[in-house]
């Protein structure tokens, strides 16, 4: 937007800003960021990144217009002295202020610069366009000092070389406004306003903005190419389209009389096989010593400096392309020796996108699966989006005939719920591949398959099979002697994590959790698997709710670097339901929400969301929110949001259910949501008993209570079970039983450091289970229940019950629904006068006399 002229403002001096070209796309996002109050505004990018445009733009529609403002012009300026004298000139000519004197040589310092432009009335801006060395300290420190010491002045800066230092100095003196090439580059909805506006067809602004990767010159280039004729942008391939970006990057850098003598040249088409290029890369690529060369490179534009993951250069895409074209065509026998190179040296700097990069570019689907099995092993393959767009390139044939590809490629596509259909094809070409692999492979290699083959049906939800391969792939991995196969070696933590997760999601929690620890011996002290295993522990842990262990996992994840999150969610994602448990237990409910809120998009694609799910039920809890609770973990269970969910955790989210029912007044509706499930499920177990205790069943929920402890139980659900069997114990007029109990279930918790089993307990049934433990004089004791003092109590007492049978509950809901009871007959399939006993039988146990008080009152009960 152009500031409009009203004619009534003066308009202090403009020297020197140049002409913004008519074609110019606004960038008002950009424009809105520069803030003129700013004592330093940075905008730097690569030649062609249209830094000199955008900061025209400003000048002319966003600069204060009471406020003086001189463009300096640094081309072909490169020492110190040239810069200030250039600055003072341009001052003085803009009629500001006087000369100021030069030092003792005759050249201008910073000194004589401060000295004169202190002089100058009221404030003003100083554009330096085209600063050549930026990265130079003393240069960078002297900017910073004079708008420090000069409040009223004002810098603007564009740069295509390194600003670290500039940055660096600036941090702790000044505030900084900062534009860097990732904002410079042009939105695909921006590429199509240029091609729009000269003429050329937007419908092409997809192909390129791929082409040239957002570059403005670039992309101006395509346009007029197109409106010239010489170019149809429609039917043109990627590779024509690079080269016109190319040959416009060429040319723009000759445009900025920017020289790099033929060595540096030859080394820079050495790099360009490299999409990242960090100092010991540049070195193996090169041969020799190149400590000047990527600041040669930084200072001509030719690319911008990265500090993630690893500090590196990142070549200009369409001066990438120019220079590997060049390569390819003077030195082809070059290409694959180097690229093998960059593949090594990447993985030792453990940055698999670079790997992975020039592993497809070889087409070598052998390399690839190392590449991405080293990498998995370190930690992470990176970007999952950015592996599935590299895996893309190789043939589609090669990636389905080659088990550790076809697993990549679904891995990669499960990362986003939209795509789960191919997610689930590419499993089932993994096991395809698998199948036919496994016979002709060597034991090593058996090995390695049978982790993949566990961790594939695992994917696609065999959770019982994926247990029982993980079982064997285990015994393999644990009796194989370290050191007797690298690629093992290798594997063993990530495989033992990944073996171990797949047991988890069957619902063996204690074999998982015993695996992952194993994995703990191979991991390196810091490292991202070593993250990943606390993660893993902490959450895993914290589910059963043995919060203190969980507590000790998550410390050693908080005292670790986090590895980004958009690499690795799942190490983050369970660390963080340890950490909302832990909360919830402490209290801290508000914290504890927020953070499930924020987990929300990405759990869409988690395997392990059910104790998410658990933990939200468990939030709406202790609100006094059941229905809300309920609905939302109905939502949560809905057939095709997610993927299929093993028995066991289906099996406690319906008991979850079952128990916001039951807070909800419903008890017999809970008791029924249970009816199908086996109660040798650990949490169904303990949920149907807490049912059964609450509507009045006692000697039914005692027979469930008093039977021993299941595998994977838990620290919440045996604690549970001991104060709801010392309760029912105590009803039952058994006393010694309902003591040991109560004292049992204390000692667990107090172990666990976890009163979760206290929730499930209404009022009256606390009061109870405090006179079974009075007087025990055990501190422990006494501790704990001090600490459940202020629990709140989230279930009722006793609700009504009607034990009907599961015929009558049948029978009852086509009575709601006002069929003739020989309609009812006719839809099950019996005699009138079975339907009309089973009414009788239904009427009894409700108490009341007709159809319409029997829905009533079944209404009242939760059973409709």
């Amino acid at each position: 937007m152009r500031r409009p002229e009203t004619g009534h403002e003066e308009v202090a001096v403009r020297y020197g800003v140049p002409r913004v070209p008519t074609w110019n796309v606004a960038r008002v996002t950009l424009l809105d960021r520069l803030d003129p109050a700013a004592p330093l505004l940075l905008v730097h990018g690569p030649v062609g990144s249209g830094t000199t445009t955008l900061l025209a733009d400003w000048a002319l529609t966003r600069h204060p217009v009471d406020r003086p403002l001189v463009w300096v012009d640094l081309a072909g300026l490169a020492e110190p002295a040239a810069v200030w004298s250039a600055v003072v000139d341009a001052v003085v000519d803009a009629g500001l202020t006087a000369r100021p004197p030069a030092g003792s040589d005759g050249a201008c310092t910073p000194r004589a610069a401060r000295h004169g432009l202190l002089r100058a009335i009221g404030s003003v801006t100083i554009v330096l366009d085209g600063l050549r060395r930026p990265g130079e300290a003393s240069l960078a420190r002297d900017m910073v000092d004079l708008v420090r010491t000069c409040p009223r002045l004002h810098l603007a800066i564009t740069t295509h070389g390194d600003p670290r230092a500039l940055r660096q100095a600036a941090s702790l003196s000044v505030d900084l406004v900062d534009l860097g090439p990732a904002e410079l580059a042009l939105t695909p909805d921006e590429v199509a306003q240029v091609l729009g506006g000269g003429g050329s067809d937007p419908g092409a602004a997809d192909a390129v903005h791929e082409a040239t990767g957002g570059l403005p010159a670039a992309v101006r280039a395509l346009a007029v190419a197109a409106a010239d004729g010489t170019l149809d942008l429609r039917t043109a391939s990627s590779e024509a389209l690079t080269a016109v970006a190319a040959a416009e990057v060429v040319r723009a850098l000759r445009t900025e009389e920017i020289d790099l003598d033929e060595h540096v040249l030859s080394i820079a088409r050495r790099l360009s096989v490299a999409a990242r290029i960090t100092p010991s890369l540049a070195q193996h690529l090169a041969g020799e010593q190149v400590d000047g060369v990527l600041s040669d490179l930084l200072d001509a534009g030719l690319g911008t400096w990265t500090t993630q993951p690893q500090p590196a250069l990142v070549l200009t895409p369409v001066v990438r392309r120019a220079l590997r074209a060049e390569l390819t065509r003077d030195e082809p026998a070059l290409v694959e020796p180097l690229l093998r190179t960059v593949v090594e040296q990447a993985l030792a700097d453990q940055d698999p996108t670079t790997a992975l990069t020039a592993a497809t570019e070889l087409g070598d689907t052998t390399l690839v699966g190392t590449v991405l099995l080293t990498s998995m092993a370190a930690g992470g393959t990176g970007d999952s989006q950015q592996t599935l767009r590299l895996l893309r390139r190789l043939p589609t044939a090669a990636l389905s005939h080659d088990p550790v590809l076809a697993f990549f490629m679904a891995l990669s596509y499960g990362t986003d719920a939209r795509q789960r259909p191919r997610a689930l094809e590419w499993l089932a070409l993994a096991s395809a591949a698998i199948a036919h692999r496994a016979p002709q492979a060597d034991p090593d290699e058996q090995t390695l398959l049978h982790v993949a083959e566990a961790v594939v049906l695992r994917l696609r939800g065999k959770a019982e099979q994926a247990a029982a391969t993980a079982r064997l792939a285990l015994d393999r991995l644990d009796t194989t002697p370290r050191r007797a196969n690298h690629l093992i070696d290798l594997l063993q933590p990530v495989a033992h994590r990944q073996l171990g997760l797949t047991l988890a999601v069957a619902g063996h929690l204690g074999e998982g959790i015993a695996a992952i620890n194993r994995a703990l011996a191979y991991e390196q002290p810091g490292s991202a698997g070593e993250f990943t295993v606390h993660s893993l522990l902490a959450g895993l842990t914290a589910t059963q709710h043995d919060l203190r262990v969980a507590a000790e996992h998550l410390a050693a994840v908080d005292r670790m670097p986090r590895p980004p999150r958009t690499a690795a969610p799942y190490q983050h994602a369970l660390a963080d339901l340890a950490r909302i448990l832990l909360w919830l237990e402490a209290g801290e409910v508000d914290r504890a929400e927020r953070l499930l809120d924020e987990l929300g998009p990405e759990l869409t694609t988690h395997e392990l969301w059910a104790p998410f799910a658990q933990a939200w039920a468990s939030i709406d809890l202790l609100r006094a929110r059941p229905a809300v609770g309920e609905e939302r973990l109905v939502q949560a269970m809905r057939a095709g949001r997610r993927a299929p969910l093993p028995t066991h955790w289906s099996s406690a989210l319906v008991a979850t259910r079952a128990l916001l029912a039951l807070a909800d007044g419903q008890g017999e509706r809970g008791l029924a949501m249970l009816a199908p499930l086996s109660s040798s499920h650990q949490a169904v177990r303990v949920v149907r008993a807490r049912l059964l205790v609450s509507t009045g069943r006692l000697e039914q929920a005692s027979s469930l209570l008093a039977s021993a402890d299941l595998p994977d139980e838990g620290p919440w659900l045996r604690s549970a079970r001991r104060f709801l069997l010392a309760v029912t114990a105590d009803a039952l007029g058994r006393p010694q039983v309902a003591r040991t109990s109560a004292r049992q279930g204390v000692a667990i918790s107090r172990a666990a450091r976890t009163a979760y089993g206290w929730l499930v307990l209404a009022d009256d049934e606390r009061a109870v289970l405090r006179r079974l433990l009075a007087g025990t004089g055990e501190e422990e004791t006494e501790a704990f229940l001090r600490t459940v003092q202020s629990a709140p109590c989230v279930l009722p007492g006793r609700v009504g019950a009607a034990d009907l049978t599961r015929r009558e509950q049948v029978v009852l809901a086509h009575l709601a629904e006002d069929v003739e009871l020989a309609g009812v007959a006719a839809r099950l399939h019996v005699s009138p006068n079975t339907v009309k006993s089973q009414v009788r039988g239904v009427y009894r146990k409700l108490g009341v006399a007709s159809r319409a008080e029997a829905v009533a009152r079944a209404k009242e009960l939760g059973l409709l």
